[in-house]
């Protein structure tokens, strides 16, 4: 696994959202640069924290709304799951992950099968 246990960091979890993160995130951050979807005007900054620390950034309110909405659809997108007989959507993989990864700590299997997003689309 790739977290280590330490007090207040929720190591497990970590490790899943892991293996989701490019296909999910970072997938979707790039498809919403790539169709101009978001752009510099679509970002609020604010004052500097202190005299040399950074400026706060965060996106204004209508871009946030298209943020989210691109973020549903594609949690709501369908791929081929090897656990599932159906096509599943994102949510779905993350449950069929989690069910993956207790069968491994449980001993169940020997061995945890991350999932592979790449052949997913």
């Amino acid at each position: 696994m790739y977290h280590e246990e330490r007090a207040g960091h929720p190591a497990l979890a970590s490790d899943l959202v892991e293996e989701l993160r490019a296909p999910i995130v970072e997938n979707l951050l790039l498809s919403i640069v790539n169709r101009s979807q978001l752009g510099p005007e679509d970002f609020v900054y604010g004052e500097p924290s202190s005299p040399d620390g950074p400026r706060p950034c965060r996106l204004a309110d209508d871009a946030r709304v298209r943020f989210f909405r691109a973020y549903e659809e594609r949690m709501a997108s369908t791929m081929n799951h090897p656990d599932s007989s159906t096509p599943v959507n994102w949510r779905r993989v993350i449950d069929l992950q989690a069910l993956r990864m207790r069968r491994w700590i449980e001993g169940a299997v020997s061995m945890y099968q991350p999932f592979d997003g790449e052949s997913a689309q």
